[in-house]
């Protein structure tokens, strides 16, 4: 599933393109492409915090494609992040919200959360 979904602070984007539901591991796993055009170094943690209405779950970085957590000026990064979200305790309706929290650049003179909504309504069919 594309989804297109994404999400920035001040020259640090991060864009959900794919989703994959893994019930076997009870698990979504969320592709991802980040991307510094900034003219410092970037930080992040690739270990979302992801929440639907109902469910709260978290990434696994041991699990998960092992981006560094600074992202240089000009770098591109892409990658797979596995969420402990299991498939069967989402429901149509219901989007995932991922939550990169902390997510500094600049310096450190901006540090937020990057906040993505992704529909995997299409999933769930």
């Amino acid at each position: 599933m594309a989804s297109g979904a994404d999400g920035s602070l001040r020259g640090f984007s991060i864009t959900i393109d794919s989703v994959a539901l893994d019930p076997a591991r009870k698990g979504t796993w969320f592709h991802v492409t980040v991307e510094n055009s900034g003219p410092d170094e970037a930080e992040w943690s690739p270990a979302p915090a992801v929440s639907t209405g109902s469910e709260i779950a978290y990434g696994d970085y041991s699990k998960s494609t092992p981006l560094p957590g600074d992202v240089e000026p000009g770098q591109k990064l892409t990658g797979w992040l596995f969420v402990a979200l299991d498939p069967d305790l989402m429901h149509r309706g219901e989007a995932v919200r991922l939550r990169f929290a902390g997510v500094a650049v600049n310096g450190y003179s901006a540090v937020g959360d990057v906040l993505i909504d992704v529909n995997v309504d299409p999933l769930l069919a």
